[in-house]
């Protein structure tokens, strides 16, 4: 999905999709990392993020997601959104990037819906793959399947053990 990005007129676009994958984000989520989130990140290493419901979560940076970062707060000034430009509002960013991963969802097949035909991307796969690696990861370092999946739970911001396992059904 990256890769098809560099044929829109959005460069964002990419950035966007990549960090939703590698922190786990909801579209919304990604959209209004503000500068001055994105430099705490980098401090603490911990990317604080206002989800569903007005819930409020800290999400490990993974070194990836700090490149990604540093690469999008040099395009920002201070006390701006790194992916919001000025002429828009957010709502209209996150139905640009909504509206590209719909209009090219057909020339991917999500390698991670665990069926044989796949199931078409949508921002969301990229949450379920990012839950799924988590737990896995949780699962390597030797937590019972239940404590990796309250881990993983937290990560996402729902809290619950049911709902994760919607995440990481096959």
């Amino acid at each position: 999905m990256v890769s098809l990005t560099s044929k829109s007129n959005n460069p964002k676009l990419a950035i966007i999709i990549q960090l939703a994958r590698e922190l786990g984000l909801r579209v919304h989520e990604a959209v209004k990392i503000e500068r001055a989130a994105a430099e705490k990140a980098l401090r603490t290493g911990y990317l604080t993020v206002k989800g569903k419901g007005g819930l409020v979560r800290d999400v490990p940076v993974q070194p990836i997601a700090i490149t990604i970062l540093k690469s999008a707060m040099e395009q920002v000034k201070r006390g701006e959104k790194l992916f919001v430009p000025h002429h828009l509002k957010t709502h209209q960013v996150i139905q640009q990037v909504q509206d590209f991963v719909r209009n090219n969802r057909d020339k991917i097949v999500d390698p991670f819906s665990g069926r044989p035909e796949g199931v078409k991307v949508t921002m969301h796969s990229f949450r379920h793959a990012y839950a799924k690696e988590q737990y896995e990861n949780f699962i390597a370092q030797g937590f019972e399947p239940d404590a990796a999946k309250r881990k993983v739970s937290k990560l996402i911001g729902h809290h619950r053990a049911d709902v994760t396992d919607i995440y990481l059904a096959d």
